[in-house]
């Protein structure tokens, strides 16, 4: 759908999901599949118990816009994997500060 509105690269579509991630990370981003996936564990701070293909579409549009590039891309430079590793530790940083909240 973002696809449609913003102008950007034509490229394969970018699936973002939730499911299981690399190193229990709050998002992992998998070039080889066009799928940006969002970890399960975090799938109830987002979407106050509510599920579906289609639940919490902010999230994953900030996800979308932040590594659609990267996951498009069909090659892998060093600078794209350090920009990755960095947005991730940012984005686990921030998830887990999160989740600490919630249990309060």
């Amino acid at each position: 759908m973002v696809e449609y509105e913003a102008v950007l690269k034509p490229v394969e579509p970018i699936d973002v999901l939730w499911g299981k991630t690399r190193n229990d990370d709050f998002v992992s981003v998998l070039r080889e599949d066009n799928r940006i996936v969002i970890n399960d564990r975090y799938r109830a701070l987002f979407n106050n118990g509510a599920t579906g293909l289609n639940d919490a579409p902010v999230l994953k549009a900030l996800l979308y816009l932040l590594f659609n590039e990267i996951a498009s891309s069909g090659r892998r430079t060093g600078r794209a994997e350090a920009t990755t590793e960095l947005w991730i530790s940012i984005l686990n940083a921030a998830a887990h500060q999160q989740e600490q909240r919630s249990k309060k």
